[in-house]
């Protein structure tokens, strides 16, 4: 991976991404192989790799531009868990955009897309992580923090 660090173990994926454009690339990529030989559906890495984009993009685009984003993916309780770890200390906020706006539906997207997400402040930063249930991807219901 030309744009960070991969690790691999038998519970799961950690990379280390260097900010920059092809950060989200490489992180996409990443989760979505990490993903499918984990046994999730082409859905569900499609899900993965839609969510991930949005989450390291995010922390790119405000992150300080030298600070490297962290990413670890598991399985826990029957769920696929993306966390990312970035050096900003906004916090995403949900907004419903008018159907005109150009963008600002990423953390929208992953309200819809996630069975479960939130944000933990931490030193120097915070922590995005969100929860895709095999094969319930889409919940229809608003909020983190719900499971």
């Amino acid at each position: 991976m030309a744009d960070g660090e991969q690790r691999r173990s038998a519970t799961g994926l950690h990379l280390v991404l260097h900010a920059g454009t092809g950060a989200v690339r490489s992180a996409r990529r990443a989760v979505q192989q990490w993903a499918g030989e984990s046994g999730a559906t082409v859905a569900d890495q499609h899900v993965l790799a839609l969510l991930t984009t949005e989450v390291v993009s995010n922390a790119v685009r405000y992150g300080p531009p030298d600070a490297d984003v962290e990413l670890d993916a598991a399985q826990e309780r029957g769920q696929f868990v993306v966390r990312v770890v970035d050096a900003s200390c906004e916090l995403p906020v949900l907004h419903h955009q008018p159907p005109e706006a150009v963008g600002g539906r990423g953390v929208q997207i992953i309200d819809h897309l996630a069975s479960d997400w939130g944000v933990e402040r931490r030193r120097g930063g915070k922590v995005v992580w969100f929860r895709v249930r095999p094969g319930r991807s889409l919940r229809g219901t608003a909020g983190p923090g719900r499971a």
